[in-house]
């Protein structure tokens, strides 16, 4: 066969896949750095307030076009390095540069600590039962389909501190997770505190934006009112009592507190998001001042159908606050277009996705693979087959100018690994 192996007993069938899965990966990188996207793909990114750093798909080769898009207006936003974003807390209309830079983990999940956290057997070791946050009618939580894992980052976006997971009790209820804090005011959690948890392999790209959009442009205030003494509840229906431009699915986004009397020190509030009689989600949060506090769902909470849901809030006797209930403005956002490399195959059952006048330049390529594993590194057969595919690569990319005039941009500034914090 082409790949050098006339017996079928040379390479292995997972040898197979993996040789000629790079190899189309290779094509596809090599010729987008070329100048040619052979395989293109698009996601549209919902912005938020203040957040400026969004993840991008991991099978990105690179971002060719960013576009700002709302009901009325289309407008490109252009490739600035970041180095040169000026005046970061800046706030604008709408994002008018972005750039990419650096990769961030896969999400795991947001939420907060049920526990003042407790040293464990190291000073630098704190542990704490993380939140169960939402519950069906049987009384059991999604913690268990999330699968925290030893190495996951613990970011505490409260007090900036961050840390890896060394250990996992397990509990589909109420999991404990031990953790190394560090880099932070406190380095230690408490009630109400924003913990939000990634893989530790940083797989996906990071886009950057700037300036970072106004809450004008990408939240809505469907209702709002005063919480006064232990407890307020907050039913809203769709279509009728919420704004004129909510329709369903309507997705909570956040509930912000602000103004009122404060709650005695160490004492935790919570809310309940109540859809309908089966689902629930519980979200302890901590108020240590007067001024606008965003309260996040760890999960995303959905209603598809028309029909009354309630929000309750909990808090000490005594306790007040004005809040706002929010929900993303779904019309309004960003769309970046990019290359990205051909899906993973299995070849016994898969077929290529690149088009058919790659097959040649692939082949070329997993021949030269081929040769310098049989020969233990290169020699005059695999350096005439990487020759070969060279030359293949040049035929393709002159066909395919001759219908892409334009072609593609290549992205600048793709760096070494940072942590992606999410708003």
């Amino acid at each position: 066969m082409r790949t050098g192996d006339p017996n079928g007993d040379f390479l292995t069938q997972s040898e197979r896949d993996m040789i000629l899965n790079d190899a189309a990966r290779k094509v596809a990188s090599d010729l987008y750095r070329n100048g040619t996207a052979l395989l293109t793909d698009r996601k549209k990114i919902q912005l938020e307030p203040a957040v400026t750093e969004y993840a991008l798909p991991d099978d990105l080769i690179g971002v060719q076009e960013v576009f700002w898009e709302d009901n009325s207006t289309r407008s490109e936003v252009e490739q600035r390095p970041l180095q040169s974003f000026q005046d970061i807390d800046r706030t604008g209309d709408r994002p008018i540069y972005f750039d990419v830079f650096g990769q961030t983990g896969e999400f795991v999940a947001r939420t907060n600590p049920a526990t003042v956290s407790s040293f464990g057997e190291s000073a630098d070791d704190h542990s704490f039962v993380l939140a169960y946050s939402y519950s069906s009618d049987a009384g059991t939580s999604g913690w268990g389909s999330r699968s925290l894992r030893v190495g996951d980052i613990v970011y505490n976006l409260t007090d900036d501190s961050s840390g890896t997971i060394s250990a996992v009790t397990e509990d589909s209820y109420q999991p404990t997770i031990t953790v190394q804090l560090a880099g932070g005011e406190r380095n230690r959690v408490r009630y109400g505190d924003d913990l939000l948890i990634e893989r530790g392999q940083k797989t996906l790209p990071v886009l950057h934006v700037y300036p970072q959009p106004t809450d004008a442009i990408t939240v809505e205030v469907v209702d709002s009112g005063s919480i006064s003494e232990a407890s307020t509840d907050v039913a809203l229906t769709i279509d009728s009592s919420m704004g004129s431009t909510d329709t369903p699915p309507f997705e909570l986004y956040a509930i912000r507190l602000s103004g009122g009397v404060l709650a005695g020190s160490g004492s935790n509030d919570y809310y309940i998001v109540k859809e309908g009689s089966s689902s629930k989600a519980y979200r302890y949060y901590w108020r240590s001042s007067t001024s606008a506090q965003i309260i996040k769902p760890d999960r995303d909470i959905t209603l598809d159908d028309d029909g009354a849901w309630s929000i309750s809030f909990s808090s000490g006797a005594g306790t007040s606050a004005d809040y706002e209930i929010l929900k993303l403005k779904k019309a309004e956002g960003l769309t970046a277009y990019y290359a990205r490399y051909p899906n993973r195959m299995a070849l016994v059952t898969d077929e290529l996705e690149l088009p058919e006048i790659a097959l040649e330049a692939l082949l070329l390529h997993a021949e030269y693979e081929v040769h310098l594993k049989a020969e233990g590194g290169r020699n005059n057969l695999s350096s005439q087959a990487y020759a070969l595919y060279e030359i293949e690569l040049q035929k393709i990319q002159k066909f395919l100018r001759t219908r892409n005039i334009r072609g593609s941009r290549t992205v600048r500034n793709v760096m070494h690994g940072r942590s992606l914090r999410y708003g």
